[in-house]
């Protein structure tokens, strides 16, 4: 019996709220005169309930271990794993995405195209700037939408989807919310930059501008996601 089959009752479909005012060109993660490649959010719901119940799975399955590996790892490093768990099974749906075959290769995605073919079969750390997206993982332990936001180590970044996830009453994470954006700028990064000959890489954050247009791109959300004021829920149409 798979896993996606023995726990997928406790996810349910109905759990989750859809972003209705996002239009097409909101959820394009490749374009050309030719062809279009969008998310769907039925693709969207469907792939958070299949990592869900794998990272329950996988959790439940660690208790017959002396020392789990799957819990003695950091929380930035569960993070980065829920980040691509999630990517995966949405690539597994779509059948139009694939993770980028060289482990620093950028985007973290790409897109099933006849471009994208080299990056494909020789991969490299050169940034496919075409298509596709990178992806993140943010914990928010108290489900707040507010606290949405993502890193990166450069301002190249322009698409980029995030995974909210917090941890349940069993302390198991859960995929909670999925926010995407293809419209990021270099002004949208804040990059603090190394020290000259320090072995440090560099690291940023998005700025005010960068985490406005993410927020507005919320896709999906469970409905125990902590909503902002009125206000702020108007703008964002939640």
């Amino acid at each position: 019996m798979s896993g996606t089959y023995k726990h997928r009752s406790q996810f349910k479909e109905s759990d989750y709220r859809i972003n209705t005012m996002l239009i097409p060109s909101d959820l394009t993660y490749y374009q050309t005169t030719d062809t279009t490649l969008v998310f769907h959010s039925t693709d969207i719901i469907t792939a958070m309930v299949n990592c869900n119940v794998d990272i329950l799975q996988q959790f439940r399955d660690a208790e017959k271990y002396v020392v789990p590996l799957i819990k003695n790892v950091t929380v930035k490093g569960v993070s980065g794993a829920i980040g691509e768990c999630y990517g995966q099974h949405l690539a597994k749906i779509t059948k139009t995405l694939q993770k980028n075959p060289h482990e620093a290769g950028a985007p973290d995605f790409l897109p099933i195209v006849e471009d994208a073919t080299p990056w494909m079969r020789h991969p490299t750390k050169q940034y496919y700037p075409t298509g596709g997206f990178d992806t993140k993982a943010v914990q928010t332990a108290k489900k707040e939408f507010s606290k949405v936001s993502a890193a990166s180590h450069h301002d190249e970044t322009t698409t980029v989807l995030v995974v909210q996830w917090t941890k349940n009453h069993e302390g198991v994470p859960e995929v909670i919310g999925i926010y995407y954006t293809n419209k990021l700028t270099s002004a949208d990064w804040r990059i603090t930059h190394s020290r000259p000959g320090s072995k440090t890489t560099n690291g940023g954050s998005l700025s005010a501008t960068g985490k406005k247009k993410l927020r507005a791109g919320w896709i999906v959300l469970h409905t125990s996601v902590k909503l902002p004021s009125r206000k702020i829920k108007n703008l964002y149409g939640l």
